[in-house]
C-alpha cells in the first residue's frame, strides 16, 4: 500500500463481485469483506407504453417503493431505473404476527383494518395445514376454505392478500418477542419488469474494476485491520488508476504445466507438473514434482517425488503459497491445468486458499479466477495476437516468437505415454524409437525434460519483446477505457466493456437486457457477420491457382474504416486511435492493436451486417428492381395505414399479423396483387421481410445516427482503396479468405505507412486449389488437419490422402503427388482401406459417424460389459441404457436439447471394426476433394483422373496423365 495523504490510501482493489445478493471486495494487503450498503441500478427491461406507465404509477402507488431512488431516461425508447438494496430481488419470510401488526397500520387498508385484524386472528388460531412458510396462494384458499366466508367477502380478502403480494416492506417489521407464529413467504417488491442481473458489471463502473488502483479511506482500513468482514463503503474506496506496466512486472509470478501422459485412458491422472517462480522477469526457483522417482535436478530443475496423485496436487499448491506470495498464476491454457489440479486434489491457492473457479464458462473460452489472483493465460493472449497461425498450440507459437530452434518437441504424445507405462513398470516391451531414448536416459528423466521443456517455452514467450508490447499496450487502453489490462489481454473483445458502460449511462439499460444473448440470437448475429465478410471477399477476387511462391499474409483492419463514426460517439477512442497509429512501422504491434479497434467498431459493423443480412434476403424474394421499386412505394403506403390504426409499435418491432392487415384490404390492394401475380399470404410474407429491413435500418438511426447507406458508402470506399494500392503497387490476390488476403509481388510496398492493410505474416509456398488455400506454418497446416486419430470434419484416410498430396505439391514433387493420390484412391476404389480409416470422431463426445446402408449412423463404443452411462445436460443427470433392437443390434436413446426442447436420439453401440462401409458414398464424397485438389495440376482432365484412379478398369493409366503435368514455370 502507498500513503496518499492523512485520510486516504492507495492499494490494489484484487477481487470486486456479487455473491448471492452480497458485494465482496477484496484489498491488496487487507483481505476481503462484505459490503453491507451497497446500491444496485435495477434498469426496466424494454416494454409497451401500457406497462411502462403501470410502472411508474406503481412505484408512487407502493408504499414499499416510494422511498426508492428513481430515474426516467428518454432515448430511443423509455424506460425507469430504480437504486434499491440487493436483497431487494430476494423473496422474504414473515411471521403471521408480524405481518398482522404491518396490514393494521397499513394506510392502503385503512378501512379494512377490523377486518385484518380478526382475518390474522383467525389464521394465527386455525393456520393452513400446507407446508411451511406459507405461500399467499395457500393463504387465499384457506381463508376461502371458511364455512363463514361469503363471496362478498373474498374481494375484501383479495385486496388484503394484494398488499403482501405487492412485496415484503422495505422498513424492516420489528421481531415480536415470543412470536412462534407460522411463517409467510412474500416475493420480492421489486416488479418483475425489471431487469435482474449484471451485479458485478455494475459494481465495476461505478466502484472500480478488479486490478485497479483505489483510494482507501483511513477509517475503512482501521475497521478492517480490527477483524471487520462486514463493513459499508459510504463512499471510502474510490477509483484512482490503473498499474502502471512496472507495477504489473514487479509482481512475482509461477509458471505452471502439467502433463497427463495417459490422458484419455482408464489409467489418466497428474503425474507430471513443472513449476517455475519469477520476480521482475528473472527466474528464482524450478521445481517439478512428479510420481516417480528421479535424479535430484533434471536440466536445471529441482525435483520431488509425490506419494499419489492427491499428494502431488498438495504439494503444487503448497509450492506456489511459499513462491513470495505470487500474485499472477501463469500457464497456457489455465482452463485445463488449473481445473485438472482442482478435480485431482486439494489445489487451494490465493487468498482464503481457495481453488480455482471459472467465471466465463463458455466453451473454448473459458476463464479462471483465483481469488486476490491476476490470472494470465498465454494461449488467450496468442489468439489475439497470432490470429493469423494456423493453430495456437504451445510449440507453433513458441516456434513463431522464439524461433524455429528454440522450441522442439523431444517426444510425441505416443512416445510419452510408452514413457509413461515404462515408468510404471519396466517389463513392457517399448516400440523401437522409444527403445532408443532409454538407451541414454531412463524414461522418467525423459519426460522430465520434456515436461521443464514447455514450462520454460511459456516462461520465454511471457517474457518475449513481442508479449511486452502488447501488455504495455493493453496497460494503456486499460487506462484509457478502465478496465482491467489482464481481461484485455485475454480478449480484444472486452474492450466492449467501455461500450457496454457508456451504453448503459446513455440508454439506462443493460445491453445485455436489451439484447438478450440466447442462442438463436447469437447464432443469428454469427451468421449476419460472416455474410457481410464474404461480401468483402467478394471485393478481392483471386488470381487463380495452383502453387504460389513467396506470398504475404495482410489483414484488412475494418475497424480503421468507421474511426470517424465511433470518435462522434465515444471520445476516448480517438485518443486510442492516435497511439494506434505510432506502430504504423511495426507491423505486429500494428496488427496487435487493430483486433482492439475492431472490437470497438464491432458493434455498429453487426447492426450494418443485419440490415445487409435482412435486405439481402427481400432482394431474393423480389429480384427484379422495377418490380422492388414499387413494392417499396406499396409498403410505405401500408406503414401509414397501420400507424393510423395504432399499430404502429407492432410496426417497429415487425410484429404485424396477417389478421392486422386484412380488415385494411381495399380495391386497390386487390389490384396491385393481381397486376403482380401474388397471392395475399406470399405478399404478406415480403411485407414482413420488408418490416425487418426496415426496423434494421431504424436501428442504425437509433443507435448510431446514421442509415444504412453510409455504412455501405464507407466500406465500399475502404475495399476500393484497397484495391487501388494493390494495383499501384504490383501486387496481386491469390487468396481472400474472412478478414485476409494472401498477396505476391512488390510486398515491400505493404510496410508503408499509407499502406492500407496489415501485414501479418511471410508464407514461403502454398497450393490454392478448390476455393481454398493450403500451407505449412512451423509445422502445423492451414486449409487441412493432419493427425493420427479421426475428428469430427477428416476421417484418417482423408488427412493421410490428402496431407501426402499436398506435402509432395509444396516439396514441388508433383509426380510423387499424382502418383500417391492415385495409389490411395486405388486402394478406396478396390475397397482395401481399413474401416478404422473410414470414421469421424467427435472427440468432446466420442460419438462416431460412418456411412452404412445409403446413410450417415452415429455411434459410440461401449466396453461389452458396460450397461449404463450418465451424461450431464444443464446441470442435470441422465442415466442412459443399453438397450436392444428387434435385430438384436445395441444402441441407446441419447439425450440433447434442441433449443428449449429436450430430445432424444438413437445412437447405436457397436466397435469400428463392425461397421460395413458403404462404399459408393464414401468414393463420391472423396472424389469431390481429390478433384478439386488436382484441377489445378490437370485442368479439365483433373475429372477424368479421379475416376481412373477409383475404376478397377481404368480407360487411361497414371503414367498417360503424369505426361500431362505442366512445366515446373508454367505452374509457379
Amino acid at each position: 500500500m502507498l500513503k496518499k495523504d492523512g485520510r486516504m490510501v492507495q492499494t490494489i482493489l484484487t477481487n470486486i463481485k456479487v455473491v448471492g445478493q452480497k458485494l465482496q471486495l477484496s484489498l491488496a494487503g487487507l483481505g476481503s469483506f462484505t459490503a453491507t450498503d451497497y446500491q444496485h441500478i435495477f434498469p426496466l427491461q424494454r416494454v409497451s407504453s401500457e406497462v411502462l406507465e403501470w410502472v411508474i404509477h406503481e412505484l408512487s402507488w407502493r408504499s414499499s417503493l416510494q422511498k426508492l431512488p428513481r430515474r426516467i431516461i428518454s432515448t430511443f425508447f423509455d424506460t425507469v431505473q430504480v437504486t434499491a438494496p440487493l436483497s431487494v430481488v430476494q423473496s422474504k419470510c414473515y411471521t403471521l404476527q408480524q405481518l398482522q401488526r404491518y396490514l393494521v397500520d397499513h394506510p392502503h387498508l385503512a378501512e379494512q383494518h377490523r377486518f385484518v385484524q380478526r382475518m390474522f386472528d383467525y389464521l394465527i388460531e386455525h393456520p393452513p395445514e400446507h407446508r411451511k412458510p406459507y405461500s399467499l396462494s395457500a393463504l387465499r384458499d384457506h381463508l376461502y376454505a371458511h364455512p363463514r366466508v361469503q363471496s362478498r367477502h373474498k374481494p375484501t380478502i383479495d385486496s388484503i392478500l394484494n398488499v403482501l403480494a405487492e412485496g415484503w416492506p422495505l422498513d424492516s417489521l420489528p421481531l415480536i418477542p415470543q412470536d412462534k407464529t407460522p411463517r409467510v413467504r412474500l416475493p420480492s417488491p421489486l416488479p418483475a419488469e425489471f431487469y435482474r442481473g449484471s451485479y458485478s458489471k455494475l459494481a465495476r463502473w461505478t466502484i472500480a474494476p478488479k486490478g485497479s488502483v483505489v483510494e482507501v479511506d483511513a477509517t475503512l482500513i482501521q475497521e478492517l485491520q480490527a477483524g471487520k468482514k462486514e463493513v459499508s463503503l459510504q463512499n471510502r474506496i474510490t477509483y484512482a488508476r490503473q498499474r502502471t506496466l512496472d507495477e504489473i512486472l514487479q509482481q512475482p509470478m509461477v509458471v505452471l504445466d502439467i502433463e497427463k501422459p495417459l490422458f484419455n485412458t482408464d489409467e489418466e491422472e497428474i503425474s507430471w507438473t513443472a513449476l517455475i517462480a519469477l520476480q521482475r522477469g528473472q527466474i528464482l526457483e524450478k521445481n517439478i514434482v512428479s510420481l516417480y522417482a528421479l535424479p535430484s535436478e533434471v536440466q536445471g530443475f529441482q525435483t520431488k517425488v509425490a506419494l499419489d496423485e492427491f499428494d502431488l496436487v498438495a504439494q503444487v499448491a503448497h509450492r506456489i503459497s511459499r513462491y513470495r506470495q505470487p500474485s499472477i498464476f501463469v500457464t497456457y491454457n489455465v482452463p485445463f491445468d488449473a481445473i485438472q489440479l482442482r478435480e485431482a486434489g486439494e489445489f487451494t491457492i490465493g487468498e482464503d486458499e481457495e481453488e480455482p473457479k471459472k467465471i466465463s464458462s463458455l466453451r473454448f473460452f473459458e476463464r479462471i479466477g483465483i481469488k486476490s489472483m491476476e490470472v494470465l493465460d498465454p494461449l488467450r493472449w496468442a489468439r489475439t495476437q497470432f490470429d493469423y497461425l494456423p493453430n495456437k498450440k504451445l510449440v507453433t507459437v513458441a516456434k513463431h516468437v522464439l524461433g524455429e530452434a528454440s522450441f522442439q518437441k523431444q517426444i510425441t504424445y505416443e512416445q510419452q505415454a510408452e514413457l509413461e507405462h515404462l515408468c510404471k513398470s519396466r517389463s513392457i516391451a517399448a516400440s523401437p524409437p522409444v527403445q532408443q531414448l532409454v538407451a541414454h536416459r531412463s524414461a522418467p528423466e525423459i519426460i522430465a525434460s520434456y515436461v521443464g521443456e514447455d514450462a520454460l517455452a511459456v516462461t520465454r514467450l511471457i517474457q518475449s519483446e513481442v508479449f511486452h508490447h502488447g501488455l504495455e499496450d493493453v496497460v494503456q487502453m486499460s487506462q484509457l477505457f478502465t478496465i482491467n489490462p489482464f481481461l484485455l489481454l485475454h480478449d480484444a473483445k472486452r474492450i466492449q466493456d467501455y461500450l457496454e458502460c457508456k451504453f448503459f449511462q446513455k440508454v439506462g439499460i443493460f445491453r445485455d437486457a436489451l439484447f438478450s444473448r440466447f442462442t438463436v440470437f447469437t447464432k443469428y448475429e454469427q451468421r449476419v457477420k460472416d455474410r457481410l465478410f464474404r461480401a468483402v471477399e467478394k471485393s478481392f477476387p483471386s488470381s487463380g491457382e495452383g502453387v504460389f511462391s513467396p506470398i504475404t499474409k495482410v489483414y484488412l483492419p475494418l475497424g480503421r474504416v468507421l474511426r470517424q463514426d465511433v470518435s462522434w460517439f465515444f471520445p476516448e477512442a480517438k485518443q486510442f486511435y492516435g497511439s494506434v497509429d505510432q506502430y504504423k512501422d511495426d507491423p505486429q504491434r500494428q496488427f496487435f492493436l487493430a483486433r482492439y479497434e475492431d472490437a470497438l467498431a464491432e458493434w455498429m459493423w453487426k447492426d450494418y451486417a443485419a440490415y445487409r443480412f435482412e435486405r439481402d434476403k427481400l432482394r431474393k424474394m423480389i429480384p427484379k428492381i422495377e418490380e422492388r421499386k414499387q413494392f417499396r412505394d406499396y409498403c410505405w403506403n401500408w406503414a401509414n395505414r397501420l400507424r393510423i390504426q395504432g399499430l404502429e409499435e407492432k410496426l417497429n418491432r415487425s410484429a404485424v399479423a396477417q389478421k392486422d392487415l386484412l380488415p385494411l384490404m381495399m380495391d386497390t390492394d386487390q389490384k396491385y396483387l393481381a397486376q403482380r401475380g401474388v397471392s395475399f399470404r406470399l405478399f404478406f410474407e415480403e411485407f414482413r421481410q420488408w418490416c425487418k429491413v426496415r426496423q434494421k435500418n431504424r436501428m442504425l438511426w437509433g443507435s448510431w445516427e446514421a442509415g444504412w447507406d453510409t455504412f455501405e458508402e464507407r466500406l465500399k470506399n475502404f475495399c476500393d482503396s484497397v484495391n487501388q494500392y494493390l494495383q499501384q503497387h504490383g501486387l496481386k490476390v491469390v487468396h481472400a479468405q474472412n478478414r485476409y488476403l494472401y498477396l505476391q509481388g512488390n510486398t515491400a510496398a505493404l510496410s508503408q505507412p499509407e499502406s492500407p492493410v496489415i501485414p501479418v505474416d511471410e508464407i514461403e509456398t502454398s497450393y490454392a486449389a478448390g476455393g481454398s488455400l493450403y500451407y505449412q506454418k512451423h509445422g502445423a497446416w492451414e486449409g487441412i488437419k493432419r493427425e493420427k486419430k479421426p475428428m469430427h470434419h477428416l476421417c484418417v484416410y482423408e488427412m493421410d490422402t490428402f496431407g501426402e498430396f499436398l506435402d509432395d505439391i509444396l516439396a514441388r514433387k508433383m509426380e510423387e503427388a499424382l502418383t500417391g493420390l492415385w495409389r490411395n484412391l486405388d486402394a478406396l476404389g478396390c475397397h482395401k482401406v481399413p474401416k478404422e480409416e473410414l470414421v469421424w470422431k467427435t472427440g468432446y463426445s466420442g460419438k462416431y459417424r460412418a456411412y452404412e446402408a445409403g446413410e450417415e449412423i452415429h455411434f459410440y463404443e461401449w466396453n461389452s460389459e458396460e450397461e449404463s452411462q450418465t451424461k450431464l445436460l444443464k446441470g442435470k443427470k441422465f442415466i442412459i441404457t443399453r438397450e436392444k433392437d428387434e435385430a438384436g443390434s445395441d444402441f441407446i436413446q441419447e439425450p440433447s436439447y434442441q433449443g428449449k426442447d429436450l430430445v432424444y436420439q438413437k445412437r447405436w453401440l457397436r466397435f469400428v471394426h463392425e461397421i460395413k462401409p458403404d462404399w459408393e458414398i464414401y468414393v463420391a464424397r472423396i472424389a469431390e476433394k481429390a478433384k478439386e485438389l488436382v484441377k489445378p495440376l490437370l485442368g479439365r482432365d483433373a475429372q477424368q483422373f479421379v475416376l481412373d484412379a477409383l475404376a478397377r478398369e481404368p480407360e487411361q493409366r497414371l503414367e498417360f496423365y503424369l505426361g500431362k503435368l505442366p512445366r515446373q514455370i508454367e505452374l509457379f
